[in-house]
């Protein structure tokens, strides 16, 4: 049978003397309208699954705490993993592959400088975010020379950093 822009809709009626009578209408189908709420979670769910997967570098347990906590309030961002220095960060993109890396310059066993050295050697299309104070100017210009863009001076402000993460990562 053909479908019809139409619903069938039958009702029955018992009138006052006892007679059931029926009557058949024909009303026109309409998609019921979607709440702007629904909507809304709607849109969450399918930007939900596109979170950006990011590997934190850093050897101070209070930054790599202070920059999970403001990835994962924007809902945009999920922390793959954690290195606390150069080799573990290494080792950690290569196994994880995040979309962005947040690199320290100053950690132990291999600076930033060299660990990012060797992650775009790697993949040269490695997003990542330099995390370092402003007395790091020499190590800043090896980075910039390697083609690394994205700067975050510590102590940052939340709004700065999440302002750089996203940029790095393509979202404005």
């Amino acid at each position: 049978r053909p479908l019809s822009p139409f619903s069938v809709q039958s009702s029955i009626f018992v009138t006052k003397k006892g007679v059931a009578t029926r009557s058949l209408a024909m009303l026109p189908l309409r998609r019921p309208r979607m709440r702007t709420s629904s909507r809304f979670h709607l849109f969450r769910l399918v930007i939900g699954t596109m979170k950006k997967r990011v590997l934190i570098c850093d050897d101070a347990k209070i930054m790599r705490l202070l920059m999970r906590n403001l990835l994962q309030k924007t809902e945009i961002f999920e922390v793959c993993g954690e290195a606390t220095n150069g080799e573990e960060c290494v080792e950690m993109y290569r196994t994880l592959k995040p979309d962005l890396l947040t690199l320290d310059l100053t950690m132990p066993k291999k600076d930033g400088v060299q660990a990012a050295q060797e992650i775009l050697a790697f993949d040269a299309n490695a997003n990542i975010v330099v995390c370092t104070s402003a007395a790091q100017k020499f190590k800043m210009k090896q980075l910039s020379d390697l083609g690394v863009s994205n700067f975050v001076i510590k102590p940052f402000q939340p709004d700065n950093f999440l302002s750089v993460v996203s940029k790095a990562c393509g979202i404005t």
